[in-house]
């Protein structure tokens, strides 16, 4: 919740030539932080959903994909993810998928059930401003004794996001799996910029192009059998109407930068490959809902699921004694 004291405490406050305030999107209260480059905005009481990132160039652009509602309601704990609108960036923890998951506890396992794309998306987080300029997020889990923080650092045209969870009750170890679900509105100019040793992806979606989920297909271009040539780095009008969901079949690097670029300007991330090495892509133009998205999804694990990771042996863990972290850094020119 925004405290009144935090209110005055932000309201256009001037640090390092970064500015923080509060507003209102879409009939909730934001917390918001810019500066010449970058404006980006938060709603702590609907999971500190980014709801809007802004490039300001010439004219401002808004990279993150949008809902055509008016209004937003915030869920209720442990709802249906796909319920709600699905636009801006939610954090997806410790699950993409429902899921069942085992976690330690006074030395047994114990079978905890974590509901759709998480449970941290769904809470209200609370939030205050470092000595040093950052915003810091935090959320204590309604279902598992952790703590989730996430401290936001603007540095000229970089947004630098610092992950935290800590296990906090009699729980001593716990897999997670955890990936920003950041849906970008495209053009029809946009590329996806992928580095070249990320050159064979796995399909976790049954429908669009790659239907096999079995089959390792070619990227960014594959010919399929019907003679199509798919490119997964483009949004193709011919396959408008369709959608992909796929992983990278090689791991990514921590130096390795990846993102997209049209003619609004160019995004690049980057994440701490050591918790999160596992790439996926969703490219939805028109299948899902009838909307037109993507998303650039880093994760601790594979495949959506929490479960999944944990059963294949991919799954990222926090114990007691050993809280993780890790970062993600959004760079845009």
């Amino acid at each position: 919740m925004i405290s009144d004291s935090d209110k005055q405490h932000v309201n256009l406050m001037e640090t390092k030539r970064v500015q923080f305030s509060v507003g209102h999107f879409k009939g909730l209260p934001t917390v918001v932080l810019e500066n010449a480059l970058i404006r980006a905005e938060w709603i702590p009481d609907y999971g500190a959903k980014m709801v809007s990132l802004v490039v300001k160039t010439t004219s401002e652009h808004e990279l993150l994909y949008q809902t055509p509602l008016t209004k937003l309601v915030c869920p209720s704990y442990g709802a249906d993810f796909g319920s709600f609108e699905t636009s801006g960036f939610d954090e997806c923890f410790p699950s993409i998928e429902e899921c069942q998951v085992e976690v330690e506890e006074q030395g047994r396992l114990t079978s905890m059930s974590i509901p759709d794309h998480g449970d941290v998306w769904s809470l209200p987080w609370q939030y205050h401003i470092e000595p040093d300029g950052s915003l810091m997020f935090s959320v204590t889990s309604a279902l598992i004794p952790y703590q989730l923080t996430k401290k936001v650092t603007l540095e000229n045209n970089e947004l630098i996001i610092n992950y935290r969870v800590e296990l906090t009750g009699t729980v001593t170890k716990m897999p997670f799996l955890w990936t920003p679900h950041a849906l970008f509105s495209y053009q029809p100019d946009t590329t996806i910029l992928i580095p070249k040793h990320l050159n064979t992806i796995t399909s976790v979606c049954p429908v669009g192009r790659l239907q096999d989920q079995t089959k390792r297909y070619t990227y960014p271009r594959h010919t399929q059998a019907d003679g199509i040539d798919w490119d997964g780095s483009v949004f193709a009008q011919q396959d408008e109407g369709l959608c992909e969901k796929f992983y990278f079949d090689p791991l990514l690097n921590s130096e390795d930068w990846f993102g997209f670029q049209d003619s609004r300007c160019r995004l690049m991330m980057n994440v701490d490959a050591n918790v999160a090495p596992y790439l996926g892509v969703w490219k939805n133009q028109g299948a899902h809902n009838g909307t037109h998205n993507f998303a650039l999804e880093p994760c601790s694990g594979i495949y959506d699921s929490a479960q999944m990771a944990q059963n294949n042996g991919t799954s990222a863990y926090v114990t007691a004694n050993s809280p993780a972290t890790w970062h993600l850094k959004l760079k845009i020119k």
